[in-house]
């Protein structure tokens, strides 16, 4: 009887060690799953950081193109109201040439 005993105290501490040993390596697997996410955590964060700088570099540009067609446009109608002028110019003169002919 305490032969029998001392066999099932032996195969229960074998069934512990082993569900021990099936803990350890879920356990080492979780710890490598944990560090590969880590890995690609810090991958994702330096994407993102890389997006919003060139969004940011997008922005600027984008303004600096606005700037850009604004100082166009209102050089345009400067030169639209210059035309006007030199049309105007032209006329006055058209008409005070126009008095010595004949």
């Amino acid at each position: 009887m305490q032969n029998e005993s001392l066999q099932k105290t032996n195969t229960q501490f074998d069934g512990i060690a082993k569900a021990i040993d099936n803990v350890k390596t879920i356990v080492d697997h979780l710890n490598k799953s944990s560090a590969t996410m880590n890995v690609k955590k810090d991958q994702i964060i330096a994407i993102i950081e890389n997006l919003s700088a060139i969004s940011e570099e997008n922005a600027a540009s984008t303004q600096e193109a606005s700037a850009s067609v604004e100082e166009q446009t209102a050089a345009m109608e400067q030169i639209a109201d210059a035309s006007e002028s030199l049309a105007k110019l032209a006329q006055q003169m058209q008409e005070s040439i126009s008095i010595f002919k004949y």
